[in-house]
């Protein structure tokens, strides 16, 4: 396409010029009126001319570049009550308070180099927000997960796990027809949620992304994986990698253990003497997707929570988005210190499965 703008205006030029004898390369005209011409080009430009080179040009250019993205979700996307559940099917609201929660308008701790400070955003973002129209908290551990496994690989990534997880929702709401993908087969809940997405996208690339931005971004992923009707409920244990990894790049370095064990939702340790070693076993950039079991005593199934390990600059931490103080929590060799994911007394049981996991490339 440039070299057909090239052609195009070079034909201009030589329309336009009635002796050929002169040098047509730019700015080696040498009779007068190309003299002219050429000052003429190169002066400052009347304000709303446009011209494709000459002095001026990088300030029309600058005038016309829109302003960075900076609205909040709730003024930039409408109908935002989509992403709750319908009247009569989500009587109990799912959100908690988080005394240590950030302030929603706090911006992102983005540094000089395309990236960010991932331990200061995790240690302040959890499942649980400050904000009352997201009303899934207390059942979106998956999705804070999911998010906090890419905030920990920098902007770029979480760019393309919001634009994948939004491709993913499209193809599982659409249809397929004889015409070709019928897009309004979509529920309006999966489409502002796309549009949840899409806007933090643009905010995250304009370094003007919040605290606020991406607990709207758990509410929207948590409004992809689970119906209206069942909102006030959490993800299936057997799906937690496919929100984890909707696919793209980087989507070859996870692993799901999706299928694996008794429970068929990951391979299991009932105990810290099997699961440090494999603790001990992490290299730096490399991710355990955890799910934390507890089986109360007398109930017929057991409950769960999702956790993430991570080991960076050659130490392991635990994040835990439930947790309403220490969100971060540092692990020592043979794993000490997740001595609370493993419990048997009169009451429950607890134990954890790996649902999958990060390899570092």
């Amino acid at each position: 396409m440039v070299t057909a703008c090239k052609r195009a205006r070079g034909d201009v030029l030589e329309r336009a010029r009635p002796d050929r004898e002169h040098k047509s390369a730019m700015g080696y005209e040498t009779d007068v009126a190309g003299r002219t011409a050429v000052a003429q080009n190169n002066a400052s430009a009347p304000a709303g001319a446009t011209r494709p080179s000459g002095q001026g040009y990088a300030q029309q250019t600058a005038a016309l570049r829109p302003a960075p993205e900076a609205r909040p979700v709730d003024q930039a996307v409408g109908n935002l009550g989509n992403l709750s559940g319908p009247a009569g099917s989500n009587q109990v609201r799912t959100s908690f308070d988080d005394p240590s929660a950030a302030d929603p308008a706090t911006l992102l701790p983005f540094d000089d180099k395309g990236g960010w400070d991932h331990a200061a955003i995790l240690r302040k973002l959890g499942q649980a927000d400050a904000i009352d129209a997201t009303d899934s908290d207390g059942v979106r551990c998956v999705q804070a997960v999911s998010l906090a496994s890419h905030i920990l690989q920098g902007p770029a990534d979480v760019i393309g796990f919001l634009g994948m997880s939004s491709l993913r929702g499209h193809i599982k709401g659409g249809s397929l027809t004889a015409a070709g993908w019928n897009a309004d087969a979509m529920t309006p809940r999966a489409k502002t949620a796309m549009q949840v997405l899409s806007h933090v996208q643009q905010k995250i690339m304009a370094r003007t992304a919040t605290f606020g931005d991406l607990s709207w971004a758990q509410e929207a992923l948590h409004a992809l994986a689970i119906p209206a009707e069942k909102d006030n409920e959490g993800t299936p244990a057997n799906e937690v990698m496919d929100n984890v990894n909707p696919g793209g790049v980087g989507a070859d370095n996870y692993t799901s253990h999706a299928g694996k064990g008794p429970l068929r939702e990951g391979l299991e340790h009932r105990s810290l003497r099997t699961f440090g070693p494999v603790v001990d076993g992490m290299k730096d950039g490399d991710q355990l997707i955890v799910l934390q079991y507890i089986q109360w005593t007398g109930s017929p199934a057991p409950t769960g929570h999702q956790l993430i390990l991570f080991k960076d600059k050659g130490q392991v931490t635990l994040y835990d988005p439930q947790e309403t103080d220490a969100k971060l929590k540092p692990i020592a060799a043979g794993g000490i210190g997740l001595e609370r994911c493993f419990v048997r007394d009169t009451s429950r049981t607890k134990w954890i499965a790996v649902a999958g996991q990060r390899k570092t490339p």
